[in-house]
């Protein structure tokens, strides 16, 4: 069944709304989180992540006025995918944190803040799920969340998602240090809401981070014991990334298998790494 037009446009913020795009799976869940981002009163727009390629989702892109700036936050096709269509439809540049992604435009920067379509919107590198993750502050928008108060909002892309855990993906960069290091920098942002790129609004991010922290330093702790009791040494090689797959992850739906092993791989590499550099300074000492 075709889901309705309504039901995949949401104001999730004074000045963003998503546009859920049509390409739900077990990895995706519902869909691919684009936002339309625009000022109360605007007649120009920025877009992140136009999604897969796909016509009807391109008109809900164009419908809120004119493109003038899209914006990537990392290389995944199911963010990317239409990035080429709506450029060539709207002449807007695109900015991505790798230059590979980029249009007309630089490359992001740490810290930057990027004005248009009458709000400011600032780029924070945030790597882990790839090497070229960002997220996008909005410094000017606010929420207010039952019960809990008034927050800002931070798109997340897949760096937090509305629910469930992020994959790491070694071939696109990620790795499992940088991706810590990014949550705490989102933890240490305080009273924020998230917009993430697959899921619903996040009501608590720097709460949600902390606990995500604390889950992938805990599974680090319970891969070592696992692979001691078995006497099975560390390392990345296929062997030992199934083993991880099938003793933590049981019952795993099979379109999630490759995802669970790039995750797993993430970590041994991270796990090597850090027992190595033990090693070097036992020896140096």
């Amino acid at each position: 069944m075709t889901r309705p037009v309504a039901e995949t446009i949401v104001n999730f913020s004074g000045t963003a709304r998503r546009v859920l795009a049509p390409n739900p799976s077990p990895a995706r869940l519902e869909g691919t989180n684009s936002f339309l981002l625009q000022a109360p009163g605007s007649r120009s727009v920025v877009v992140v992540d136009p999604g897969p390629s796909d016509s009807a989702h391109l008109d809900r892109l164009c419908s809120a006025g004119r493109v003038e700036l899209i914006l990537i936050t990392h290389r995944h096709s199911d963010h990317v995918e239409a990035m080429n269509e709506l450029a060539d439809r709207t002449g807007a540049p695109v900015r991505a944190k790798a230059g590979e992604f980029c249009r007309d435009a630089d490359p992001l920067g740490d810290g930057e803040v990027i004005r248009a379509a009458g709000i400011r919107i600032l780029s924070l590198d945030t790597p882990g799920h790839t090497g070229d993750s960002v997220c996008f502050q909005l410094p000017d928008d606010r929420v207010v969340v039952p019960g809990g108060g008034e927050f800002g909002v931070v798109l997340t892309g897949d760096t937090v998602l509305g629910r469930g855990s992020t994959a790491i993906s070694p071939h696109g960069g990620g790795t499992i240090g940088d991706f810590l290091r990014s949550l705490k920098k989102l933890e240490r942002l305080g009273g924020m809401v998230g917009l993430p790129g697959h899921g619903s609004l996040i009501p608590d991010l720097a709460a949600t981070c902390e606990r995500q922290s604390l889950r992938r330093r805990e599974r680090l702790t319970q891969m070592v014991a696992f692979l001691d009791g078995l006497g099975v040494p560390l390392s990345t090689d296929d062997e030992t990334v199934a083993l991880i797959v099938d003793h933590f992850n049981a019952g795993l739906d099979p379109a999630l298998r490759r995802a669970a092993e790039a995750s797993a791989r993430a970590q041994l590499i991270h796990l090597v790494e850090e027992n190595d550099a033990a090693q070097r300074a036992l020896e140096e000492s």
